[in-house]
């Protein structure tokens, strides 16, 4: 599931270090501790995830301005052969 957001949340920034960020964030599954067992806190994310949605999109709306060729049309090498080869 989060591969999905990881490539989503990359596509709308560009930025690899944001996403690293994040990724390394989400491996953590933090543990705290009330009984000898301990217990997942699975419920910080429903405060985490609008937290980041903030950040993606103040971050997009930053970059748009301050790094526009990022945010332009890709275009690399064209794929077609121009000698009508295969």
């Amino acid at each position: 599931m989060y591969a999905l957001l990881f490539a989503v949340i990359y596509e709308l920034t560009r930025n690899i270090v944001l996403t690293g960020v994040l990724h390394g964030t989400f491996n953590f599954q933090p543990i705290l501790v009330f009984r000898e067992g301990g217990a997942a806190v699975s419920e910080v994310m429903l405060a985490v995830l609008p937290l980041i949605v903030v950040a993606v999109w103040a971050y997009r709306r930053w970059a748009k301005g301050a790094r526009r060729d990022d945010f332009g049309v890709q275009s690399g090498p064209s794929v077609v052969a121009t000698d009508g080869g295969p």
